[in-house]
């Protein structure tokens, strides 16, 4: 792709697959650098230690470096759309095609797709096709299933002063003490519901560590008993000053008593100041991080659906 080719490809990209009212006014050079410098992201796992290193890291039998390009393909309607190979978690048994493309798909655009993609990637054996679009609801014939959503608001638009009292008080987490109750928190909860153990994970402890480093890592209290832990960083949207949330944890005995939404609420009053929109990308499986994002004021602006391959 020529430089003007891909900022025609993040243009469309802009227009089609991201609900942009939800945090508009935006700048659309802005917005559109920011879709370029992902796009260029693609482009860098081309190089050929990033090739190495992916093919030496999963070991799939038969493959070779150069299987693992981000590829550029083109459908008998002239569109193009990139893809390459990915692994759900990293986990060598759950590869899946990852589609950059900058229209909506329909069905004929699918069937083509697929071929393409069984063609390149054969060697993997992927289990699904993965993209973007606005909203499912424009996807329903495609058989598409809602695998992650960006749910996000410009903070300025969000109603942050609860009609309800509010019972708890934030502290700034300034050491690693966290670490321990923050794992006991994940341990009894996965012990409650070992069906979600696999993708309801405890985050690393180095991106707590960089939520920490920006001060955006605090501990909610109620009557000096903690409650939960809520961590954010700064992640630019579309070239507009971000709060990308990146952890939520109440712990199980304080659960369903409103305390997730009124932690959220608290941190962006406290720390919203320094930002234009709050977002993040929360799985579709994860019904109660969905409903506090809601209840926050937080609203769905792009999904990523997944297609059957086999």
């Amino acid at each position: 792709m020529t430089e003007a080719d891909k900022l025609a490809f993040a243009g469309d990209i802009l227009n089609e697959t991201y609900d942009i009212p939800v945090i508009d006014p935006i700048d659309e050079t802005a917005a559109l650098k920011a879709i370029v410098s992902d796009i260029n992201e693609l482009f860098d796992l081309n190089l050929p230690d990033v090739l190495e290193s992916r093919y030496k890291h999963f070991q799939v039998p038969q493959s070779r470096p150069e299987d693992y390009r981000e590829q550029l393909f083109e459908l008998k309607s002239g569109r193009t759309y990139l893809a390459g190979i990915r692994h759900a978690g990293a986990n060598p048994n759950l590869p899946f095609v990852q589609i950059t493309s900058n229209f909506v798909l329909g069905p004929h655009d699918l069937s083509l797709m697929k071929r393409q993609i069984h063609a390149s990637f054969e060697v993997f054996n992927p289990l699904h096709l993965a993209y973007w679009a606005k909203s499912e609801s424009s996807q329903l014939e495609l058989d598409a299933k809602p695998a992650r959503r960006y749910l996000a608001s410009r903070i300025s638009q969000l109603e942050l002063v609860s009609s309800v009292k509010v019972d708890g008080q934030l502290e700034r987490v300034r050491d690693q003490d966290y670490w321990q109750g923050y794992v006991s928190g994940y341990a009894a909860f996965h012990m409650k519901h070992p069906d979600l153990k696999s993708w309801v994970t405890v985050s690393d402890k180095e991106d707590l560590e960089r939520y920490r480093s920006q001060a955006l890592l605090f501990e909610y209290f109620v009557e000096g008993k903690p409650v939960g832990l809520i961590g954010a960083e700064h992640s630019d949207l579309l070239g507009l000053k971000g709060l990308y949330m990146g952890e939520l944890l109440i712990h199980e005995q304080f659960k369903g008593r409103g305390y997730a939404v009124q932690m959220q609420r608290e941190f962006l009053k406290t720390v919203g100041d320094e930002f234009e929109v709050v977002w993040g990308t929360i799985d579709a499986r994860n019904l109660p991080s969905t409903k506090t994002a809601l209840r926050v004021g937080r609203r769905p602006m792009r999904v990523e659906l997944m297609v059957p391959l086999i």
